[in-house]
Formats: structure tokens, C-alpha cells, sequence
């Protein structure tokens, strides 16, 4: 296997710390707006709804951004924000509305970060296929596996300073890609390389734009059943309970198990071969048998056999 581009490798350590900053918050949304405001979980639920809603809003616009923008311009506007927004959270997260807002614009910036780091990752690796992108989604379940281990402990001991570790992950992860990049990345051949990929673009057969259109659904639906580990699991692991440092070991089960696993999994996928289809319904059907068991969990045993069989 060829070896990661220095730039790329900068682009896989700013996602990690990226995530890692973001899992200090992602996984206790629910439970601070349930437990410690004392609003609904309907409320909760709509908070995270906004926070989803214009990560999407994001993400599209993210995506519009790079191609007229280019990279480093856009990367350089999302990551000011995301501090921005990081620092708006810590100073307005006693309030519902003031916690509301600033998780809609987290979510709104964030979306913003994720294309287009994979965007660039394929403009500056093009012959790494698929292993430029899946190096990339490593380096977010690294940054998973190790934010949900440390947040859990802090959550643990006062859950005000998941806030602060979250700003300071993000500044840390903007000073990476700023630095970083600057110093590795040309921008000429990034240029000369986002024209090419421009020049060779050809528009989507009708088949193909079907196929991508089904599995975008498929795939939506299935994230539709995982965020609800994200959500009221969390309180409901809870009202078992199953402590907030334990909730958060299954998130670090979760990210170590990707990370670690990789190896495990390339015999399987092997044998699999080209035939991504079967791959796709293999793996969803393992995903879903996950959800058998989380009706009867009753402690944190179960639920991690679950998320285990899950991820």
C-alpha cells in the first residue's frame, strides 16, 4: 500500500483532533439539556434536530464553497467559525435558547469541515481511491475513541467542563490546519489538480444517479436508527443506571474498535471482493441485529454487546 502524502497526513490528524474535540460534546447533548436545564426530551430532540438540520445546510454549502472557493479558503472560513461557535457555547450554554443556537452553529460550520477536508484529501491523493478517504474516516473514529474516553471522566466530575475541553480541542485542530497546511501544501498543485478533477468531470447516467439516489436512502435510514444511540439511549442507559462514564466507554468501544479492527477485517473483505452490494447488505444486516438486543439490555453488559455487534 502506498504511503500517505505528508498533506494528507496533516488532513487526518486535523480530523482526528477535530473529532476528538467534537466527542467531548456530542455524546451528553441529551443528557445536559434532560438533565441539567431540565428541559423535555422533546426539546432535546429539537435541539438536536437544529444542530442536524444545519450541519446538512453545511455540508451542501461546504461542498458549493470548495468548488468555487477552493480548499484552504473554505477550510480557513469553517474553522473560524466552528472556534466562534465553540467559544459562543462555553459563554451561553446555561440557557436553552443560548445552548440551541450555539449547537445549530457548531453543527452549521462543522458541516462546512467535512466535505471539504475529504474533498481536498482526494484533490491532493487522487491515486489513493478509496484509501485516501478511509484514512480519513480512521482518523474520526481515533478522534471517537479517544474524546469519548477522556469526556466521560470529566463529564463525571463536573460535565461544565466538557465545554472548555471542546474549545480548546478546536483551537488546536484550526492552529494544525493552518500551520500545517501553509507549511506542506502548494497551493499551485492543489489548483492544477482541483482544475483537472473539473476538466474530467462527466454528469451521472440515469442508472448510476438511481443507484447513488438508493443507497443515499438506505443509508439515511440506517443513520436515522444509529443516532438514537446519540440521543435517547443516552438517557435511557441512564434511568438503568448505567453511568455517564460507562455510556462513554461505549463510544470508545465504538471509535477503538474501527481503528483496530481495520486489520480483522481485510481478510473478510477480501473475500468479498469487488462485490460492494453484498458487502453493503452483509454489514447492514449485522447493523441492524444490534438493535435485537437493546429492547432487552437492562445494564451496561448488554449495551455493550450491542454497540460491539453494532459497530
Amino acid at each position: 500500500m502506498p504511503k500517505l502524502p505528508k498533506a494528507v497526513w496533516i488532513l487526518v490528524l486535523a480530523m482526528a483532533i477535530n473529532t476528538t474535540g467534537s466527542s467531548f460534546l456530542w455524546p451528553f447533548n441529551t443528557l445536559y439539556i434532560h438533565e441539567y436545564l431540565g428541559e423535555s426530551m422533546t426539546k432535546a430532540g429539537m435541539a438536536l434536530f437544529v444542530n442536524s438540520a444545519l450541519a446538512i445546510v453545511g455540508n451542501y454549502l461546504g461542498g458549493k464553497a470548495f468548488d468555487r472557493l477552493g480548499g484552504k479558503k473554505t477550510l480557513v472560513i469553517s474553522v473560524i467559525g466552528l472556534v466562534m461557535s465553540s467559544v459562543g457555547l462555553l459563554l451561553f450554554h446555561q440557557t436553552y435558547i443560548g445552548y440551541v443556537a450555539m449547537l445549530g452553529l457548531i453543527g452549521f460550520v462543522g458541516g462546512m469541515v467535512f466535505p471539504t477536508i475529504y474533498a481536498m484529501t482526494g484533490v491532493i491523493w487522487p491515486e489513493g481511491g478509496r484509501r485516501a478517504f478511509n484514512a480519513i474516516y480512521v482518523a474520526q473514529n481515533v478522534g471517537v475513541a479517544l474524546g469519548t474516553a477522556v469526556s466521560g471522566q470529566i463529564a463525571a466530575f463536573s460535565i461544565q467542563y466538557i465545554f472548555i475541553a471542546n474549545l480548546v480541542l478546536y483551537i488546536v485542530f484550526a492552529i494544525i490546519l493552518f500551520v500545517g497546511l501553509s507549511w506542506i501544501q502548494a497551493p499551485a498543485r492543489m489548483h492544477a489538480a482541483h482544475d483537472e478533477i473539473e476538466t474530467t468531470r462527466t454528469p451521472l447516467s440515469r442508472g448510476s444517479a438511481r443507484t447513488m439516489l438508493l443507497v443515499s436512502i438506505g443509508y439515511a435510514l440506517l443513520w436515522f436508527v444509529y443516532v438514537q444511540w446519540q440521543g435517547t439511549f443516552a438517557v435511557h442507559t441512564k434511568s438503568l443506571g448505567v453511568t455517564i462514564s460507562e455510556y462513554s466507554i461505549l463510544w470508545t468501544i465504538n471509535g477503538a474498535l474501527i481503528v483496530f479492527a481495520q486489520p480483522l477485517l481485510t481478510p473478510i473483505l477480501r473475500w468479498f471482493g469487488d462485490d460492494l452490494k453484498r458487502q453493503l447488505m452483509t454489514g447492514t444486516g449485522i447493523f441492524l441485529l444490534s438493535y435485537l438486543i437493546v429492547p432487552f439490555a437492562g445494564g451496561f453488559k448488554m449495551f455493550l454487546v450491542a454497540m460491539i455487534i453494532l459497530t
